[in-house]
């Protein structure tokens, strides 16, 4: 075997036998993931204690401090299905927020509506936290939520609220890069649907080109007879 025959005979081992040399490729992250990871977190539009701040105003903070129960009915009714539990739904949210708040209070643990000694109404409000904060990437931490339903439930829930109707009006006038959508209808802290658009049809436009209404109101026409004028 002659040196050439040796050096194909090389060659071909080099090609044949894997390159240990090659690193490994970085990990692929998902579209999601990675417009997530890209983007910076941001803060809550409104503060903590900003009770009976717009939107909202003094309903807002009356029934998030009186009536918790009711505030959280209507934050679990305005969650996306597949969220938190209850989400889409008012009356399941509410009675079980209640119920957890009779049983405080029949156990002599409930300080204010909203807030006891025992965490049972914070452990079922901070999923919502958290997942309002996932869905407008929002800073804070599993630890800061939990702390935050618990010793400020009432407060936290106003605070969401208003983070929904600020983020929902904002998306409305198409300042977050999203697709306008309808803006939302609220009175005090109840947000409404909006109400739909009525159909007006369309104007019949005849061979003249000139477009008429769809209904045409009845008119009288008079009518003139001109007699000849009579010679003097």
């Amino acid at each position: 075997m002659g040196a050439a025959d040796v050096h194909d005979e090389q060659a071909q081992q080099q090609v044949l036998l894997p390159n240990k040399a090659v690193a490994a490729s970085p990990p692929v992250m998902s579209a999601p993931a990675l417009a997530n990871a890209e983007r910076p977190r941001g803060q809550w539009s409104s503060g903590l204690c900003d009770c009976f701040a717009a939107p909202g105003g003094g309903a807002l903070g009356c029934v998030s401090l009186c009536m918790p129960f009711v505030q959280f009915g209507i934050l679990t009714e305005q969650s996306e299905p597949g969220t938190v539990h209850f989400a889409g739904r008012f009356c399941p949210g509410a009675c079980c927020f209640m119920t957890l708040d009779m049983l405080a209070a029949c156990t002599g643990f409930l300080v204010v509506p909203g807030v006891s000694l025992l965490p049972g109404s914070a452990l079922l409000h901070m999923p919502l936290r958290r997942a309002i904060r996932d869905k407008y990437n929002i800073e804070g931490t599993q630890c800061s939520d939990f702390l935050t339903t618990w010793c400020c439930g009432p407060c936290a829930m106003a605070q969401e609220t208003r983070e929904i109707l600020i983020r929902r009006a904002a998306e409305s006038a198409g300042v977050l890069g999203s697709a306008p959508a309808p803006a939302p209808m609220y009175m005090g802290n109840l947000i409404l649907p909006q109400q739909p658009r009525t159909h007006q049809p369309a104007l019949a436009v005849p061979a003249t080109g000139v477009p008429v209404p769809p209904t045409v109101p009845p008119t009288h026409v008079a009518q003139v007879t001109l007699a000849p004028a009579k010679e003097v």
